[in-house]
């Protein structure tokens, strides 16, 4: 005879459904952002042996389902809510300068002070999305 769910596996279940779904979105839109920096740097490193729309359509729908999916249930099962590190600063401090010198040097045209009130601002932009992925990441964990 078949065993019955009770609810308590189902809402566990959902929850563990929709914890795969967040990780799927980080995880896919961190590898297309590695590999849209690297085929920024060295054209044609990437495209040539993957084509790296696919792993946009994969962050874009997971995306769309983490932000369908999220509620506060993913916090039940956390017992203490985790503190950004030293280290997660750092990474986000030196992932910010990369992004700020990537954009300062791939601009080429345009008034000095403009470039670099623009890599400026995309160094803001890079730091402060990557402490907030950081910070919503560790709370799942």
């Amino acid at each position: 005879m078949a065993e019955r769910i009770t609810v308590s596996e189902k809402e566990n279940l959902i929850i563990f459904i929709k914890r795969i779904v967040n990780e799927i979105f980080f995880g896919s839109l961190i590898l297309y952002l590695i590999m849209f920096f690297l085929e920024e740097v060295k054209p044609n490193f990437v495209g040539n042996f993957l084509n790296m729309n696919y792993f946009l359509v994969l962050a874009i729908t997971s995306g769309i389902l983490a932000v369908l999916t999220k509620s506060d249930d993913l916090n039940k099962l956390d017992h203490l809510k985790k503190k950004l590190k030293n280290f997660d600063y750092i990474f986000a401090f030196i992932l910010g300068i990369i992004g700020g010198t990537v954009t300062y040097y791939k601009i080429t045209d345009g008034e000095a002070w403009l470039v670099a009130m623009m890599s400026l601002i995309v160094f803001v932009l890079i730091f402060l999305i990557t402490l907030m992925f950081l910070d919503e990441h560790q709370n799942y964990e």
